[in-house]
């Protein structure tokens, strides 16, 4: 008969089948870490990634230009609008120095204009007193008297002495 010892049944098998591919997945993983050489890590891009960077440079630059292009055609734009309001500031100077030069005539004229009314009254004194000269002419002609004749004779030769001197 057996003993009692020789029937203890062990607790863990010594294969369990589930935990198998736990210890595969591990060992496998301990070993990649262990195998990689540093040199291996710094492998060159593989051809197709080079392609890839090379046409995303090429769509980057094509994008470039054509906003350069495009910068280039409202700046070129923009610089026709202000050289025409360029010319335009120039026609309106002239205009203005046109303008200044008639303005000057305008205030000469308007000097004379400003000296008129003396110059008009000194003509309505004249008129007045060639009037009175007229005046005293046609009554010296009618008088009865040559003393008072002689006298408005004077009075006519006084009055064109002042109508003479207002003329200077």
């Amino acid at each position: 008969m057996e003993s009692a010892a020789e029937k203890v049944v062990p607790l863990k098998p010594e294969r369990d089948v589930h935990e198998e591919p736990l210890h595969a997945a591990e060992n496998v993983h301990e070993d990649a870490a262990e195998e990689i050489p540093a040199e291996e890590t710094l492998q060159p891009a593989p051809q197709k990634t080079q392609s890839d960077m090379g046409r995303m440079a090429l769509l980057i630059s094509l994008t470039l230009v054509l906003i350069m292009a495009v910068s280039y055609f409202f700046l070129a734009r923009d610089i026709k609008g202000l050289t025409s309001e360029v010319q335009a500031l120039n026609a309106v100077r002239s205009q203005v120095s046109e303008l200044d030069a008639k303005m000057g005539s305008v205030e000469l004229r308007m000097s004379a204009l400003e000296s008129l009314p003396a110059r008009t009254r000194r003509l309505v004194v004249r008129a007045m007193i060639q009037e009175m000269a007229s005046k005293a002419d046609f009554l010296a002609k009618d008088v009865d008297s040559e003393a008072e004749a002689a006298k408005l004779q004077e009075a006519i030769t006084l009055l064109r002495q002042v109508e003479q001197g207002m003329a200077q």
